[in-house]
């Protein structure tokens, strides 16, 4: 019976207090994603972050110890879709390379350009904030460019030398870098200015085709 009241005292209208926790922590992701993505992490506050949760300040330090945690939070969930949605794309062959290099930019950049709150997050907010989030960004680039590794070699003449893995991890490191880049320059450019999201895709797809193509 005592452990059936205990169970029992951690339910308050319905949930647990993990379940509560667990909303109160999305809250703060979805609060983190608006302002962290609009005004900028540097201007931004706990008390302004609690507030568009709605959640109190202890409520936040039980959570995350700081707002570069939430920071990096918000980055992890971004980029840990972007991966997954790269390692389900199918292996191309040499016939549908063009199709599958459409696929590929628009599961990388689609979500980033579909959302620009989360493009800011993901290529200026973060960078240079603390050596852990560099880190995190340098082994995420890394896991990115490597999901081109089994294309390069798919692509390559079987009678030709094959690429050493160390070429083929450069060329896949510039291909994620060179996105990015061009993603910075796209969210500093001012909006009346800036090419459609379609016509932006369609031209990293033809980069990354004269890339990659033999």
């Amino acid at each position: 019976m005592q452990g059936t009241s205990a169970a029992q005292a951690k339910v308050w209208r319905g949930s647990t207090s993990e379940q509560r926790s667990d909303e109160r922590r999305q809250r703060l992701l979805v609060a983190g994603l608006e302002i962290f993505g609009t005004t900028g992490y540097h201007s931004s506050t706990v008390s302004g972050l609690c507030s568009a949760a709605t959640v109190s300040t202890r409520t936040f330090y039980e959570l995350f110890n700081q707002r570069a945690d939430l920071l990096e939070a918000i980055y992890a969930q971004v980029t840990d879709q972007i991966r997954v949605d790269i390692e389900q794309l199918p292996t191309p062959t040499v016939a549908d390379i063009e199709q599958w290099a459409g696929d590929a930019v628009r599961a990388v950049v689609g979500p980033l350009l579909a959302d620009l709150r989360a493009c800011q997050i993901i290529e200026i907010e973060v960078v240079g904030l603390s050596e852990q989030i560099e880190e995190r960004r340098r082994q995420t680039t890394l896991a990115i460019a490597q999901g081109l590794d089994a294309v390069q070699l798919a692509l390559t003449d079987p009678a030709a030398p094959q690429p050493s893995r160390a070429d083929r991890e450069l060329v896949g490191v510039f291909v994620v870098g060179g996105i990015s880049e061009s993603l910075v320059a796209h969210l500093r450019t001012p909006p009346a200015d800036r090419r459609s999201a379609e016509e932006l895709l369609d031209m990293m797809t033809a980069i990354l085709l004269r890339v990659l193509k033999p």
